[in-house]
């Protein structure tokens, strides 16, 4: 019941315009979160948070001795909780304040047909259904993922692109990563799997992986299939499917846009 009455008296008697700004920024920043964690196995997390919450609200209320500071030493490290917990979205939120990062207008107007050899690959793949996971580097680096593959740093091309992704290939199994300076940065890189139970239980390795590596970064990662040889784009975490006759004109989109 303290407890109660304490949060009652941090309520100022008149609202300024100091607390219209700060109720703005708190709400700006909720929002931002659960637009993070909207879909992520992290909801369940809150979820159970919240319900933590409740009990201690009520144990404090009803004078549940021993739940109460159960609860109260759980809260006091609630910080490294959260740390350890929510360490893949913390890393991904705050890194998306970055308001200083790469510009992938001003590469394309320095290589025009960039665009063309990323269709002209991804037709070939869709048209004989060959599997394939491209990462584009935005403002978050990929150096990490790049070496767990082989560093190549080449000149992009269709033919290049199509003869990694050839299954007789040594590099065909893995993603390749394209970096901010439009070179193909390294293949058959290996890429963290999404944590998502919530995903359909045909959705592959490739798919997954897809998931996995725009959750964690800023990244675009398209995947064709091999399924069926549908083209999917990959961004923060979900799935659009492209077709053939829109990809360059999607894939301009999603990396011209400011």
């Amino acid at each position: 019941m303290e407890l109660i009455q304490y949060f009652y008296s941090l309520i100022p008697p008149r609202i300024s315009y100091k607390d219209y700004i700060d109720i703005i920024i708190l709400s700006m920043i909720f929002y931002r979160v659960i637009v993070l964690v909207q879909g992520t196995s992290s909801v369940q997390i809150m979820l159970g948070g919240i319900f933590l919450v409740t009990i201690y609200f009520l144990a404090d209320y009803f004078h549940l001795i021993a739940l109460y500071y159960t609860l109260d030493l759980f809260f006091s490290s609630l910080v490294v909780i959260l740390v350890v917990l929510f360490s893949n979205d913390l890393r991904r939120g705050l890194a998306s304040f970055n308001f200083i990062g790469f510009k992938w207008r001003n590469i394309s107007l320095a290589d025009p047909y960039f665009f063309d050899r990323l269709y002209q690959a991804c037709e070939y793949f869709t048209t004989h259904k060959i599997g394939s996971l491209i990462v584009l580097e935005k403002k978050h680096s990929l150096k990490h993922y790049a070496h767990s593959g082989t560093i190549l740093n080449a000149r992009i091309s269709s033919p290049l692109l199509v003869s990694i992704f050839n299954k007789d290939s040594p590099l065909h199994d893995g993603a390749i990563l394209i970096n901010r300076k439009l070179s193909l940065y390294a293949a058959a890189c290996i890429l963290p799997l999404t944590a998502r139970i919530n995903l359909n239980i045909k959705m592959g390795t490739r798919h997954r992986s897809a998931i996995g590596i725009s959750e964690e970064t800023d990244c675009l990662a398209v995947v064709v299939s091999e399924e069926n040889g549908c083209i999917s784009f990959f961004e923060n975490g979900k799935q659009e499917l492209i077709e053939l006759c829109d990809f360059k004109e999607k894939l301009k989109k999603r990396l011209l846009s400011p």
